[in-house]
C-alpha cells in the first residue's frame, strides 16, 4: 500500500511560542522498491527537496511570526499601569491647569487699553473716503482699539 505525501498544517503548543502553527513536514511514506520507475523516483525526489524546503521556509519564518503570548500578556499588564498613570495625571494635573488658565483669562483679565494716540502726518491720509458707512471708519472699524484720523472716538476708562 502506497501513502500519499500530505502536508499537515497543525496547531503545536510550543513553551516558547504558545499555539502558534507550524507547518509540520511531510510524512513522505512511499517507500520506492524495484517496481518504481526512473522517472517516479526523480519526481519522488523533487517532492522530498520541496518539502524539506518547504520545511525551511516555514520554520525561518515561524520563528518571525511575532511576540509570544506571555509577551503580549506582559506588554498589556504594563499598558494597564500606564494607563492609570496618564488617567491620574489628566484628572489630578492637566483638568485644573485648564480650569485655572480659563480663569484667569476669562474672570481676572484686565481689558486692554488702547495704545495713546500719537497724530503723525504719515498715517491715517486718506484721498478719498471709504465707500461705505460715513467713509471714515474702515470696514471693520473698532471704535476702542482703531483711531479715526483726528484721535480715538471712545473714551478710555
Amino acid at each position: 500500500m502506497q501513502a500519499i505525501p500530505i502536508f499537515l498544517l497543525r496547531a503545536v503548543i510550543d513553551p516558547h511560542r504558545s499555539a502558534s502553527i507550524h507547518l509540520l513536514r511531510p510524512s513522505l511514506s512511499f517507500p520506492p522498491n524495484e517496481s518504481t520507475n526512473p522517472a517516479m523516483m526523480r519526481g519522488f525526489q523533487a517532492m522530498r527537496r520541496a518539502a524539506s524546503a518547504a520545511h525551511r521556509t516555514q520554520t525561518r519564518s515561524a520563528s518571525s511570526l511575532g511576540p509570544s503570548l506571555a509577551e503580549q500578556e506582559e506588554v498589556f499588564d504594563h499598558a494597564k499601569k500606564t494607563l492609570g498613570t496618564y488617567r491620574n495625571i489628566s484628572l489630578f494635573v492637566a483638568i485644573p491647569a485648564c480650569l485655572l488658565i480659563g480663569f484667569k483669562s476669562f474672570v481676572l483679565a484686565e481689558h486692554e487699553h488702547a495704545p495713546e494716540f500719537v497724530e503723525y502726518d504719515h498715517l491715517r491720509k486718506r484721498a478719498k473716503k471709504f465707500p461705505w458707512g460715513d467713509g471714515n471708519h474702515s470696514l471693520f472699524h473698532n471704535a476702542h482699539m482703531n483711531a479715526l484720523p483726528d484721535g480715538y472716538e471712545a473714551e478710555h476708562h
